[in-house]
Protein backbone atom coordinates (compact mmCIF):
# COMPACT_ATOMS: atom_id res chain seq x y z
CA UNK A 1 0.00 0.00 0.00
CA UNK A 2 1.64 3.36 -1.37
CA UNK A 3 0.03 6.99 -0.73
CA UNK A 4 -1.03 8.88 -4.03
CA UNK A 5 1.40 11.00 -3.14
CA UNK A 6 4.08 12.13 -1.01
CA UNK A 7 1.29 14.38 0.99
CA UNK A 8 -1.70 11.54 0.89
CA UNK A 9 -1.71 8.30 3.68
CA UNK A 10 -2.18 4.67 2.73
CA UNK A 11 -4.63 2.70 4.72
CA UNK A 12 -5.25 -0.80 5.61
CA UNK A 13 -8.70 -2.30 6.79
CA UNK A 14 -8.38 -5.39 8.19
CA UNK A 15 -12.11 -6.97 8.62
CA UNK A 16 -13.04 -10.22 9.80
CA UNK A 17 -15.49 -11.90 11.95
CA UNK A 18 -16.22 -11.79 15.73
CA UNK A 19 -17.31 -14.76 18.35
CA UNK A 20 -17.93 -11.59 20.42
CA UNK A 21 -21.24 -9.80 20.40
CA UNK A 22 -21.14 -7.31 23.20
CA UNK A 23 -18.61 -5.84 25.95
CA UNK A 24 -18.65 -5.57 29.28
CA UNK A 25 -17.45 -2.16 31.03
CA UNK A 26 -18.07 -0.80 34.10
CA UNK A 27 -21.02 -3.30 35.10
CA UNK A 28 -22.34 -1.73 31.82
CA UNK A 29 -23.12 -4.24 28.37
CA UNK A 30 -22.53 -2.74 25.23
CA UNK A 31 -23.86 -4.57 22.05
CA UNK A 32 -22.29 -4.48 18.85
CA UNK A 33 -22.71 -5.31 15.67
CA UNK A 34 -19.12 -4.06 14.25
CA UNK A 35 -16.38 -3.58 16.42
CA UNK A 36 -13.44 -1.45 15.45
CA UNK A 37 -9.85 -1.72 16.81
CA UNK A 38 -7.08 1.09 16.54
CA UNK A 39 -4.65 -0.21 19.01
CA UNK A 40 -5.09 2.48 22.01
CA UNK A 41 -5.50 4.93 18.59
CA UNK A 42 -1.92 4.17 17.87
CA UNK A 43 -2.66 2.31 14.17
CA UNK A 44 -4.36 5.92 13.20
CA UNK A 45 -1.62 8.15 14.20
CA UNK A 46 -0.80 8.90 10.73
CA UNK A 47 -4.55 10.70 10.26
CA UNK A 48 -4.98 11.93 13.85
CA UNK A 49 -1.66 14.11 13.17
CA UNK A 50 -2.59 15.73 10.42
CA UNK A 51 -6.59 15.99 11.72
CA UNK A 52 -6.49 14.88 15.78
CA UNK A 53 -10.65 15.65 15.61
CA UNK A 54 -10.89 13.76 12.60
CA UNK A 55 -11.74 9.93 13.88
CA UNK A 56 -14.95 11.29 16.17
CA UNK A 57 -15.76 13.75 13.64
CA UNK A 58 -19.98 13.99 13.62
CA UNK A 59 -19.47 14.46 9.82
CA UNK A 60 -15.93 12.53 8.65
CA UNK A 61 -15.40 10.02 11.37
CA UNK A 62 -15.76 6.48 10.40
CA UNK A 63 -17.63 5.46 13.84
CA UNK A 64 -19.95 8.12 13.15
CA UNK A 65 -20.64 7.69 9.74
CA UNK A 66 -21.47 3.67 10.69
CA UNK A 67 -23.82 4.85 13.29
CA UNK A 68 -25.38 6.97 10.63
CA UNK A 69 -26.42 4.08 8.63
CA UNK A 70 -27.79 2.51 11.70
CA UNK A 71 -24.85 0.07 12.59
CA UNK A 72 -23.77 -0.20 15.60
CA UNK A 73 -20.98 -0.13 16.13
CA UNK A 74 -18.37 -0.79 19.51
CA UNK A 75 -17.01 1.79 21.21
CA UNK A 76 -20.00 4.06 20.65
CA UNK A 77 -18.43 7.39 21.41
CA UNK A 78 -15.37 8.61 22.80
CA UNK A 79 -15.53 7.92 26.39
CA UNK A 80 -15.93 4.68 26.40
CA UNK A 81 -13.40 3.92 23.59
CA UNK A 82 -10.74 5.20 26.21
CA UNK A 83 -11.68 2.90 28.96
CA UNK A 84 -11.59 -0.32 26.49
CA UNK A 85 -8.39 -1.65 25.49
CA UNK A 86 -10.05 -5.40 25.65
CA UNK A 87 -10.79 -5.29 22.04
CA UNK A 88 -8.80 -2.69 20.63
CA UNK A 89 -7.29 -4.36 17.41
CA UNK A 90 -5.02 -7.06 17.15
CA UNK A 91 -1.86 -8.53 15.26
CA UNK A 92 -1.98 -7.24 11.98
CA UNK A 93 -3.29 -3.54 13.67
CA UNK A 94 -0.50 -3.67 16.02
CA UNK A 95 2.36 -4.96 13.34
CA UNK A 96 1.33 -2.53 10.62
CA UNK A 97 -0.08 0.76 12.11
CA UNK A 98 1.11 4.08 11.81
CA UNK A 99 3.29 3.40 15.11
CA UNK A 100 4.90 0.30 14.30
CA UNK A 101 5.17 0.09 10.41
CA UNK A 102 5.07 3.34 7.93
CA UNK A 103 4.24 6.51 9.03
CA UNK A 104 2.12 7.60 6.62
CA UNK A 105 -0.17 4.36 6.76
CA UNK A 106 -3.25 3.98 8.73
CA UNK A 107 -4.79 0.78 10.27
CA UNK A 108 -8.03 -0.03 11.10
CA UNK A 109 -9.95 -3.10 12.46
CA UNK A 110 -13.51 -3.86 11.44
CA UNK A 111 -14.70 -7.24 13.27
CA UNK A 112 -18.29 -8.40 11.87
CA UNK A 113 -20.76 -10.42 14.23
CA UNK A 114 -21.90 -13.84 13.33
CA UNK A 115 -25.81 -12.99 12.38
CA UNK A 116 -24.84 -10.04 10.04
CA UNK A 117 -21.95 -12.40 8.62
CA UNK A 118 -24.11 -15.63 7.98
CA UNK A 119 -27.10 -13.40 6.81
CA UNK A 120 -26.72 -13.16 2.89
CA UNK A 121 -28.68 -10.10 2.87
CA UNK A 122 -27.41 -8.49 6.19
CA UNK A 123 -23.88 -8.68 4.93
CA UNK A 124 -24.49 -7.15 1.15
CA UNK A 125 -26.18 -4.30 3.16
CA UNK A 126 -23.39 -4.05 5.68
CA UNK A 127 -20.35 -4.34 2.81
CA UNK A 128 -22.70 -1.55 0.64
CA UNK A 129 -22.42 0.54 4.05
CA UNK A 130 -18.84 -0.32 5.22
CA UNK A 131 -17.63 0.60 1.58
CA UNK A 132 -19.32 3.89 1.71
CA UNK A 133 -18.22 5.00 4.73
CA UNK A 134 -14.82 4.31 4.40
CA UNK A 135 -14.63 5.90 1.36
CA UNK A 136 -16.28 9.17 3.10
CA UNK A 137 -13.81 8.77 6.01
CA UNK A 138 -10.53 7.92 3.39
CA UNK A 139 -11.38 10.75 0.54
CA UNK A 140 -9.37 13.62 2.34
CA UNK A 141 -6.42 11.88 3.12
CA UNK A 142 -5.94 9.65 -0.02
CA UNK A 143 -5.01 12.78 -2.48
CA UNK A 144 -3.56 15.51 -0.52
CA UNK A 145 -1.65 17.66 -2.21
Amino acid sequence: MYPENENGLAFLFDIHGTDHESVQIGGQTYTFEVLIGTDEQRSIKAITEIDPHVWWDENRGLIPLLGKKGITVFPPDEDVEQQNRLLDGGYTIQTYGSSQYKKRLAAIQIEVIHEIRSDVDKRQKLAEDLADCILKFVSPFISQS
